[in-house]
């Protein structure tokens, strides 16, 4: 891909003309390699995205919603603390390669201004913002680097420095007539695109491969100075695979060239995609972490349910002890350690019977009868916790399973939204009711049958409970055997469905599954057999009546 320095200034153009003079209202960082500057101009807002993402670094104005994060890396609380409500005075292209600096007119808390910039590179493995003071000290950068450990020092509180110049002719800043002495001077003994690269400086490999001739890199060249360049991106197989700021013939005649209006809608047009799976994959382990968390929680404390319930099984070796006490009590005295005598439950084979010795007959025994008591009232009581804990774990996996299928940031956020609401992540109630409103029963897929039945399929837990309110009573309601799923209902409207509309169905069902592309069993009933039981987890129900179809792939 070609952001080079010459797709920067260009960019760096455009960014200028539309942002100058307005107001960075927020900062926020969707992946911990993703900025977004909120900016306000005239009236409108903005998003500035800055991808400090190896190898596919850059900047531009998108089109994406973002979600405001309130967490991030001490870099995130830097900005916001420093940068946020500031002016922005200018964009502009310091030093030889891809740097873009952005002057900021900042205002600390006691109301004093004092401009700061924002550097933003691109250039080498590793991009990067520093943010300067007014002397151009740092004062803190995402990525930091200590000195010995790179060719500079990136640290708070020392002098930012460019990155070092390369020992080549700068494309942007030489004349023409350096640049044709230069392509003049090819012998023609290494390939045109290598010796580009050698000479040149701002040049991306892309564009060396396009040129194939000296006359391209003139007019290239005469174009870059007098801004008439034209953004382009290339489609193979219908998706975006690079782009540049002239035609891309070298993907052959299958691909397809699109010509944009500006930069910086190509770069939102061709990363659109790719930003909302970042973002999808940041929050997918975030997610991914804290279920599986509660999970492994969840799972211990089963396991020392099950440890608890194995000692309760000596209750009856108590009770045996106590009723022995109690039928040779007149064998007794205070002050006797062991009870000898026969065991009645034993064919009278003789016994010993461990005695407190500061307590009477009848005492000893209430005291076996005390501990067995409590035993077996544990009993009860951890079986009831050992429920509890069985279905908050298939709850958790089936959490597990949501996000292991989720493919937008969308169902994501639903997602995110149910374990809020589940009480496993912790949100302010505003922000809580808005996750809520976001998941409507309008997001819930609809597709629809040959005949015209509807069947509705839902994403998650929260969505599955929403299901019962969309049918009728008679409407029926299908869910894989014995695996976690999406429920899935066909809705009749008091209409007969036919064997295909209820294979449909099924086969939603089975396609929305853990199983999907294998063989599988699919109960469906009438809606009026599915209940929930009082204060189950979003997405449990219990159902009757029903019948089994197998379905295969």
């Amino acid at each position: 891909m070609a952001f080079d320095a010459v797709l920067l200034r260009e960019t760096v153009v455009e960014l200028n003309e539309m942002l100058t003079g307005g107001k960075v209202t927020g900062v926020s960082m969707p992946s911990g390699d993703m900025i977004v500057f909120s900016v306000r101009k005239d009236g409108e807002n903005f998003n500035l995205l800055f991808r400090a993402v190896c190898g596919r670094a850059g900047i531009n104005i998108s089109s994406s919603r973002f979600e405001k994060t309130k967490e991030g890396p001490s870099f995130l609380t830097i900005l916001r603390k420093h940068i946020q409500g500031s002016d922005i005075l200018s964009f502009s292209m310091p030093g030889d390669d891809r740097v873009c600096a952005i002057a900021l007119d900042c205002a600390d808390y006691l109301g004093y201004r004092e401009e700061k910039t924002l550097y933003l590179e691109f250039a080498g493995k590793v991009p990067n913002a520093i943010l300067t003071d007014a002397d151009g000290n740092i004062t803190d950068c995402l990525r930091k680097s200590e000195l010995g450990s790179y060719y500079r020092a990136l640290v708070p509180g020392m002098k930012y420095v460019l990155p070092a110049s390369q020992n080549k002719i700068n494309f942007l800043k030489a004349d023409l007539e350096t640049v044709e002495d230069t392509l003049r001077s090819w012998d023609g003994e290494v390939p045109f695109d290598k010796y580009l690269m050698s000479s040149f400086s701002g040049l991306a490999p892309l564009i060396c491969r396009e040129a194939h001739t000296a006359q391209f890199m003139l007019d290239l060249k005469k174009a870059s100075d007098t801004h008439s360049l034209k953004p382009f991106a290339v489609k193979v197989n219908g998706k975006y695979r690079d782009f540049s700021y002239t035609e891309i013939r070298q993907y052959g005649p299958g691909s397809e060239i699109v010509c944009f209006s500006s930069f910086n809608e190509m770069l939102d047009n061709f990363y659109r995609d790719s930003d909302a799976e970042a973002i999808k994959k940041r929050r997918s382990s975030e997610l991914l972490g804290r279920t599986t968390t509660a999970l492994n929680r969840v799972s211990k404390k089963l396991s020392n349910r099950y440890s608890e319930l194995l000692k309760t099984e000596e209750r009856e070796d108590l009770k045996k002890k106590a009723d022995l006490i109690t039928a040779n009590i007149w064998r007794l005295k205070r002050g006797d350690r062991v009870l000898e005598c026969e065991d009645y439950y034993d064919s009278g084979k003789p016994v010993e019977v461990e005695l407190d010795p500061l307590l009477d007959g009848p005492a000893n025994a209430a005291l076996y009868y005390k501990k067995y008591k409590k035993l077996k009232n544990a009993e009860k009581y951890l079986n009831e916790q050992i429920i509890l804990a069985e279905n908050e774990k298939k709850y958790l996996e089936s959490v597990l399973y949501e996000i292991d299928k989720a493919e937008t940031s969308d169902e994501l956020s639903a997602i995110k939204a149910e374990l809020v609401s589940s009480g496993y992540i912790r949100q302010d109630r505003k922000a809580a009711d808005h996750k809520k409103a976001h998941n409507k029963t309008a997001r819930i897929e609809k597709i629809r049958t040959a005949s015209g039945f509807d069947i509705y399929i839902g994403k998650n837990n929260i969505q599955n409970d929403e299901l019962r309110s969309l049918g009728r009573k008679s409407d029926l309601w299908f869910h894989v055997k014995d695996y976690h799923g999406s429920h899935v209902l066909l809705c009749t409207y008091g209409l007969e469905p036919s064997e295909k509309d209820i294979l449909e169905a099924a086969k939603a069902a089975a396609e929305h599954s853990e199983v999907s592309g294998q063989n599988a069993l699919v109960d469906f009933t009438q809606l009026k057999y599915v209940k929930k039981p009082s204060g189950a987890k979003p997405g449990f129900v219990t159902y009757t009546n029903q019948k089994t179809l197998v379905i295969q792939p």
